[in-house]
């Protein structure tokens, strides 16, 4: 097969964020995209919804904050389409809020650390010697090549100490390493919802890393970001490639260990150089590629793979007026000071953490003047022991309760309301147990354990959260920035993409 006989360079399976800017960069350098989602909306996990009798409440289910403006403004100005997308900044990271007591924390690096210290001066030094060490190993992590080869691993210890040396740490071993105070702990550690895991669990080196970068340049995006995700789509087919919702991928052809292009569930067949699968792992080598093509050893290696919790979510819409109170954009609430005890609760879906996001205060855009409307988001197991639709409406009760403890009279105004067990993320996004952080976020699934975006199979590239590029949907961003570069090196192509951070912004 010739290359006029393609049907596309470059096929990407679905439309999360990483694929529609691996799609995106690689339609920029002249590449034929074509992006394949089985969902009738863009986005994946950033897809937004709107409801309401007339449309009027636009819902983000998941991304509500975004880290790194000169990243994502970087590349949009690349691409062209930067004025597609207005970002809001915030002043403020979170409200942490734990039984008699409430924190609220700036998006501010040394304000942020203060603000602890402030609240148990007692324990200033161990609090700023912790968050220092945060600072530390993230700089170390990010300034580490993607790529080590063996004979290069002594200069990468002597380069980055910290980093090696807390690789197997959880975050709870390195709070006792510096703070004597268990509530000054459990302050420190509310960000652990980032992760999905508590303390015990939660691997330092992934926490560490989340918390330096979200506490400078927070934003959001204007009408919710899956502006960002239009502005992507737009510079794909703007350049001659092609996006196809309702389009679902049931086989990857694979010949002289090479993937040809893609099968879909009507039978069509499409050609292409290479394809990036943003599926999960599991998908791709379980179900779109033939067992014969893939080494029993990368097999074994993935079913050893823990992956993440899933979330019950809960959307509503009220009258009652919260532009009054002095409200951040995150609020983190916990049944307990013993963040164990709080995940065990949530385990059995008792939602003993809640994560809460007044969406409309940040952006009116998103609900009719006079309404507001919140995100309430549980993290949870796929699996509690009871079905979930024998307890939806119980754990819809219950986080509108938690909404009405912390926004007293939300419910007395509602006009809206509606919820999504893991069953819903499961069928939305077709990632095993509906995982909304792909791999659980432990010391034994950091970056460098996870499966890298190059595959056994020539020409097939991972583009997503799952990949050695980390979780969360900053490094999804950056994963597909990655997965495009890495295409085009392995293609022999001359084109390296920039510093998108110098790129200049009008």
């Amino acid at each position: 097969m010739t290359e006029h006989d393609l049907d596309a360079d470059v096929i990407v399976i679905g439309s999360g964020i990483a694929g529609l800017t691996a799609g995106a960069l690689l339609a920029y350098t002249g590449r034929r995209v074509v992006v394949c989602e089985q969902a009738d909306g863009l986005g994946g996990y950033a897809h937004a919804f709107q409801r309401g009798d007339h449309g009027q409440y636009t819902f983000d289910p998941a991304v509500h904050l975004l880290a790194d403006q000169q990243l994502f403004g970087g590349v949009l100005q690349l691409l062209g389409v930067r004025d597609s997308c207005t970002f809001i900044p915030s002043e403020h990271f979170y409200r942490a809020i734990l039984p008699d007591y409430a924190i609220d924390l700036p998006a501010d690096r040394e304000g942020y650390v203060e603000t602890h210290v402030e609240a148990f001066p007692h324990e200033a030094e161990g609090i700023r010697g912790f968050w220092e060490m945060c600072r530390t190993v993230h700089r170390e992590a990010h300034d580490m090549p993607a790529a080590l080869h063996l004979r290069d691993l002594d200069a990468a210890v002597a380069a980055a100490p910290n980093m090696f040396r807390y690789r197997q740490s959880t975050l709870a071993d390195v709070l006792d390493e510096y703070i004597d105070d268990p509530r000054a702990k459990a302050v420190c550690a509310v960000p652990w919802q980032y992760l999905g895991v508590p303390p015990s669990m939660a691997a330092f080196q992934t926490f560490a890393q989340l918390t330096t970068v979200h506490t400078d340049d927070l934003f959001a995006i204007e009408g919710g970001v899956e502006r960002l995700i239009h502005a992507l789509a737009d510079a794909i087919t703007s350049r001659g490639g092609a996006i196809r919702t309702g389009c679902r991928v049931t086989a990857i052809p694979v010949s002289d260990g090479r993937a040809r292009g893609v099968t879909l569930a009507d039978g069509e067949e499409l050609h292409a150089d290479w394809v990036l699968s943003g599926a999960d792992p599991f998908q791709t080598f379980e179900q779109l590629v033939a067992d014969e093509h893939v080494p029993s050893k990368y097999l074994r290696k993935l079913s050893r793979m823990r992956v993440s919790g899933s979330a019950f979510l809960l959307f509503a819409a009220s009258r009652l007026d919260l532009s009054a109170w002095d409200l951040p954009h995150q609020i983190f609430t916990h049944a307990s000071w013993d963040h164990e005890e709080s995940y065990r609760m949530t385990s059995v879906g008792d939602f003993g953490v809640r994560w809460i996001t007044p969406t409309s205060l940040l952006d009116p855009s998103v609900a009719p003047e006079g309404e507001h409307i919140v995100v309430c988001k549980a993290i949870t197991p796929y699996d509690v022991g009871t079905p979930w639709a024998d307890i939806k409406e119980r754990c819809t009760q219950k986080l509108l309760g938690e909404l009405d403890t912390i926004l007293p009279g939300f419910t007395d105004d509602l006009t809206f309301v509606e919820s999504a067990t893991p069953l819903t993320v499961e069928r939305f996004s077709l990632n095993r147990g509906g995982a909304i952080h792909s791999w659980e976020q432990t010391p034994a699934h950091t970056e460098s354990k996870r499966p890298t975006p190059v595959t056994p199979v020539d020409h097939l590239l991972l583009c997503s959260q799952w990949t050695s590029i980390g979780g969360s949907f900053l490094r999804s961003f950056f994963a597909g920035i990655m997965t495009a570069q890495i295409l085009l090196d392995q293609s022999g192509a001359p084109d390296a993409l920039p510093d998108f951070r110098a790129v200049p912004q009008a």
